[in-house]
């Protein structure tokens, strides 16, 4: 794929979905009074179906006799920023809705701004340089690295400027700016398309996978360190308590 094709895709898919999701947690919090069933849900279905190909994560925790569920969203905020030397940033949140909570007038809709960002140029070489099929597949790469940073709490000047997310096929390059508190998702690389500069560079960050037997490792760059990431079956993000983490923050709480 083009670039340009890859940046116009992306740009159409932001556009459509920015205006329907303002106008949806608008009507969220002007609807107080009605939290029914039905509202509740529609409300579910609409927010997952107008992020689209923005969502990286969906999962739903039913609860046994009661038509009350749990509904956990990781997605991208398809409202960019520009910065200053930097380019054009789209941030990582989550939605969590608790109907059970959300009726009862207890802390039932929780959304979590993060300081994870995808930068427009990764998302562009994402789609060039893999064989997924929409933006939302990105969700089966950092998801669990976004838990799993989260979780062990690391302070941003752990990393130093750039770390490399490695995995068997890509490796996804990342750059910190910790004065900002920001962990962007800068470009991806294709392990057979590597250069012979870059076989050399990450030879002892697959050394590494291979003798451990691991999905992915951090390589940071500033000590060569490399730092084994876990993953993780059936996650359930309420359990983490994100919003607690140098890396989230509870912006709506209903």
């Amino acid at each position: 794929m083009h670039k340009s094709i890859a940046k116009a895709e992306i740009k159409g898919i932001f556009r459509k979905a920015s205006t329907r999701l303002d106008e949806l947690n608008d009507k969220l919090l002007g609807d107080s009074a009605n939290k029914t069933k039905k509202r509740l849900i529609n409300f579910n279905r609409d927010v997952i179906s107008t992020y689209g190909d923005l969502l990286l994560f969906d999962n739903k925790i039913n609860q046994r006799l009661s038509w009350h569920f749990v509904s956990e969203l990781v997605a991208i905020n398809p409202d960019m920023i520009r910065v200053e030397g930097v380019g054009d940033l789209c941030q990582i949140v989550i939605e969590i809705l608790n109907t059970k909570s959300l009726a009862r007038k207890s802390q039932g809709y929780q959304y979590l701004e993060s300081n994870f960002f995808l930068h427009e140029h990764f998302l562009i070489r994402f789609l060039q340089r893999t064989n997924i099929e929409k933006l939302s597949n990105i969700g089966d790469f950092i998801t669990d690295f976004i838990v799993w940073l989260s979780n062990n709490n690391y302070s941003f000047d752990r990393f130093g400027e750039t770390v490399h997310l490695v995995f068997k096929n890509y490796v996804i390059v990342c750059t910190i700016r910790a004065s900002e508190r920001q962990f962007i998702f800068k470009t991806c690389l294709l392990v057979e398309k590597f250069t012979v500069n870059q076989i050399e560079k990450y030879k002892r960050a697959y050394e590494y996978i291979n003798s451990k037997n691991v999905e992915m490792v951090l390589f940071i760059e500033e000590n060569n360190e490399f730092v084994p990431i876990n993953t993780y079956l059936n996650i359930k993000l309420s359990d983490y308590h994100l919003e607690e983490t140098n890396y989230f923050s509870r912006t709506i709480n209903l």
